[in-house]
């Protein structure tokens, strides 16, 4: 039995090959020192420690939204073979594709009226992206309609979290939407609770909106980022 709908991603989730099965990535590109860079998606062929290195060196990565035409080019052929979609984007408040992508959904569905294609917003970034994806992918798998697993891929969005590293170990975890059991890796909300309680875990930050709600957004993770930013500081003169 095949998939009920197609599931698109991109670079952002970071995901392994083993862990694509049913998920088509959009390549993401970037800048290092003004070069070109482009970032199929698949975690396992990207030299991250050379990435970084360059970091460390100085040089300068920039990165740039995802547009709309992009997705138009990936979404359209899918579409044109009868199949619905669900594609989970990064954080609607850190970055411009995900209203990209919606103003490509939106576009196509008028061109495609019989057909249904939903944008997950996130709320983060990174390898919880990936984890949603695996999840609508799961869905599609087993024959569930797209507007309920688009549904169930959006009550999803609240348990997930993100991780900020320091010098190759976790200093920190910033805290978005937070998981409580999730199947197969164990209590999450009991993990969180203790890098809060326990001096020798990771210091756990929660990244919360204007509205006080737990969501990782530019100023959100500014904040965060500027309070462990100063702490970490603060750690070097007392040492």
């Amino acid at each position: 039995m095949g998939y009920s709908f197609v599931v698109f991603a991109d670079g952002c989730a970071n995901l392994p090959q083993a862990m694509l099965e049913g998920i088509k990535l959009i390549p993401d590109e970037y800048l290092m020192e003004d070069v070109p860079q482009v970032y199929l998606g698949d975690v396992d062929h990207f030299d991250g420690k050379s990435f970084y290195d360059q970091l460390r060196s100085g040089k300068v990565a920039k990165t740039s939204l995802l547009n709309t035409h992009l997705f138009e080019t990936h979404f359209r052929p899918e579409l044109e073979q009868g199949n619905d979609i669900i594609y989970v984007s990064m954080s609607s408040g850190i970055s411009g594709t995900y209203n990209a992508a919606k103003i490509a959904a939106d576009e196509l569905m008028e061109e495609f009226p019989g057909r249904f294609i939903h944008i997950v917003d996130s709320h983060g970034c990174g390898f919880g992206n990936g984890l949603l994806a695996v999840k609508a992918a799961a869905l599609a798998k087993d024959g569930v309609d797209v507007k309920e697993a688009a549904a169930i891929v959006d009550d999803a969005v609240p348990h997930t979290c993100q991780y900020f590293t320091v010098d190759e170990k976790y200093a920190a975890i910033i805290l978005g939407a937070c998981p409580h059991k999730v199947a197969g890796l164990g209590d999450w909300s009991s993990l969180i609770e203790k890098c809060k309680q326990d001096p020798t875990m990771p210091m756990a930050f929660d990244a919360r909106s204007i509205s006080g709600e737990l969501k990782v957004t530019k100023e959100s993770f500014k904040t965060v980022l500027s309070q462990i930013c100063s702490m970490l500081m603060e750690a070097r003169k007392v040492a």
